[in-house]
């Protein structure tokens, strides 16, 4: 019985290994202009190229976006903020 209650521990453990290991990736960054200064409420953008999933948010008070769990793929990045031209990043 004890065996028994052993290797059912082991398997639940190996089980929430698993599923901890999500195919999911964080994309973070701050939004500066040239002199290093931070941009808020910067418009921030993230599109996977192959599946069209998107998010979009603003930077906060200190420049900072962050996207949690994105299923993994190669996305664009696209930054707008008043006064300053579009940025895009390709290949994120």
């Amino acid at each position: 019985m004890v065996l028994l209650a052993r290797l059912a521990a082991l398997f639940l453990i190996a089980l929430a290994n698993t599923w901890a290991q999500a195919p999911t990736a964080n994309v973070t960054g701050t939004v500066s202009d040239p002199s290093g200064a931070v941009i808020a409420n910067a418009s921030v953008k993230l599109v996977n190229t192959a599946t069209g999933f998107n998010r979009a948010q603003n930077s906060n008070a200190e420049g900072v976006y962050a996207f949690n769990a994105v299923p993994n793929g190669v996305y664009t990045l696209t930054i707008e903020a008043a006064g300053f031209p579009k940025q895009i990043r390709d290949g994120v």
